[in-house]
C-alpha cells in the first residue's frame, strides 16, 4: 500500500463511527417519505428525553432539505416514534405549553384550532408512531399509524405547531437540534 492510502485508512479508523441518518435509540426512519402525497426528505432524528427517560425519537421531513421548518410553505412532517407509553392528556398539555412558549401573541387566533387538535390526540403505546404533517393548501393533518386524525386547515397554524420543536423556546434543544441534523 501507498503511505497516502495507509495515512487516510489510519484517519478513518480515528474517526467515529455514526449510524445511519435514519437510525437513532433503536428506531430507524426512511430518508425520504411520502406524505399527504407531498415528497420529502429526512432531515435528522432527535431523541426527547425526560429525566433522563427516554420518550420518543421524532424525524423532521421536508419538501425542500434545509428549508427552516417554521417559515418552509412546502411540505413538511415530523414523525413520533413512541419510547413509550402515554396519556392522551399528557400529550394534549405538552403541545398546548409548547404553543403558549412560543405563539402566545396569536393565541387568541389559534385556540379553537388548538382546542380541536389536542382533542384528537388518543394515548400512545410504546412503539407507536404519530405523524404531523403540514400540505400546502390542505392544512396540518395529524396521523396516528396509519389512521388521519383529523386536518387543521391555516399556515399560521403550522407554524405555530413547527415552533413547539423549533421556535425560540423548542420543547428540547438537544431534540431541535438533533431533528435539524447538527
Amino acid at each position: 500500500m501507498t503511505r497516502s492510502l495507509l495515512a487516510a485508512l489510519a484517519l478513518a479508523l480515528l474517526l467515529p463511527v455514526s449510524a445511519s441518518a435514519g437510525e437513532l435509540a433503536g428506531v430507524s426512519m426512511d430518508d425520504s417519505a411520502t406524505i399527504g402525497g407531498q415528497s420529502m426528505k429526512l432531515e435528522g432524528l432527535g431523541l426527547r428525553s425526560v429525566l433522563r427517560i427516554k420518550v420518543y425519537v421524532s424525524g423532521l421531513y421536508l419538501s425542500t432539505p434545509g428549508a427552516d421548518p417554521v417559515t418552509h410553505a412546502g411540505g413538511k412532517a415530523i414523525k413520533m416514534h413512541m419510547l413509550r407509553a402515554l396519556d392522551a392528556s399528557k400529550i394534549a398539555d405538552s403541545i398546548e405549553k409548547g404553543f403558549d412558549k412560543n405563539s402566545s401573541a396569536e393565541m387568541p387566533k389559534l385556540r379553537a384550532r388548538l382546542d380541536t387538535l389536542k382533542g384528537w390526540f388518543p394515548s400512545v403505546e410504546k412503539g407507536d408512531i404519530v405523524t404531523i404533517a403540514y400540505i400546502p393548501g390542505t392544512g396540518t393533518t395529524v396521523w396516528s399509524g396509519t389512521k388521519e386524525l383529523g386536518t387543521i386547515e391555516g399556515e399560521d397554524f403550522a407554524q405555530a405547531m413547527f415552533k413547539v420543536w423549533f421556535g425560540p423556546s423548542p420543547v428540547q434543544g438537544s431534540l431541535r437540534d438533533g431533528m435539524l441534523g447538527k
